[in-house]
């Protein structure tokens, strides 16, 4: 078994922390929706019209995402 070791810049450190940061939340949010989850309960609350519909773009406000024709 091989095993490594970081020794990251003071500037790596705060990256590799944010990342870490982020990356738990992440898990948390996924683990609390899981365990939240029962057959025939409606889905669990958050933020409407965030998924990744809501940023292809409906065309229903106007706006077109950059680097689009038309």
């Amino acid at each position: 078994m091989s095993r490594y070791r970081l020794v990251p810049t003071p500037a790596q450190e705060t990256a590799l922390l944010g990342h870490c940061g982020h990356a738990r939340y992440v898990w948390n949010l996924g683990l609390e929706q899981r365990l939240m989850w029962r057959p025939g309960r409606p889905p669990t609350p958050g933020r409407r019209g965030a998924g990744p519909a809501s940023m292809r773009g409906s065309g229903s406000s106007g706006h077109k995402p950059n680097g689009s024709s038309g």
